[in-house]
């Protein structure tokens, strides 16, 4: 009877149920396709020193052990693969926090510069405003000058029409006191 088919003296898919348990414990779902690659080579490395022969002429148990032992062999390094994937991954998020923090750092400068764009915008608009202010206010004062001026003009003009006016009116009088002084003059001569 082919032992490789012999359904008694132990189980053919013992192997396969202790790869699969191993699995189980660890885990990890890629454990089986790391199982399966490294059975495989064990089994081609295997059979290229003893021969096909002799690898089928073993039982179920024998075959079962050396697949325990090959698991015992390909657990080291399946950790150390892991172990890299983690180191991977832990340079990737590294990489990546480095990344947002230079975004971060980038937005907030960014938002430094506008901020004080801004902040310059509104300095020069408050100058031309206050530059606004005090030619407006200039302006103004310029205008009460000349308002002033032009009041005290008047007035000026009105107390010289005034003082004219008073003149004449003077005038008026001496010229008819002296009309009177000579016609009484005459009036006396003639007695």
């Amino acid at each position: 009877m082919d032992p490789h088919n012999s359904q008694d003296g132990g189980n053919p898919n013992m192997g396969l149920q202790s790869q699969q348990m191993g699995s189980q414990a660890l885990g990890q779902a890629q454990y089986n396709q790391q199982m399966l690659l490294a059975q495989q080579q064990y089994m081609n490395s295997f059979n290229s020193f003893y021969g096909n022969n002799q690898m089928l002429s073993m039982d179920p148990f024998q075959q079962q052990q050396i697949f325990m032992m090959q698991s015992q062999q390909i657990q080291p390094v399946f950790q150390q693969h892991q172990q890299q994937q983690h180191n991977h991954q832990q340079r990737l998020l590294e990489e990546q926090q480095r990344q947002i923090e230079i975004a971060r750092q980038q937005q907030q400068r960014q938002q430094q510069e506008e901020l004080l764009r801004h902040q310059r915008i509104k300095e020069v608009e408050e100058q031309q405003r206050q530059q606004e202010l005090l030619v407006q206010r200039e302006k103004e004062q310029q205008e009460e000058v000349t308002r002033l001026t032009e009041e005290k003009r008047q007035k000026e003009e009105v107390q010289r029409k005034k003082l004219e006016e008073l003149k004449r009116i003077r005038e008026e009088q001496l010229k008819k006191q002296q009309e009177a002084q000579q016609f009484l003059h005459s009036r006396l001569s003639m007695i």
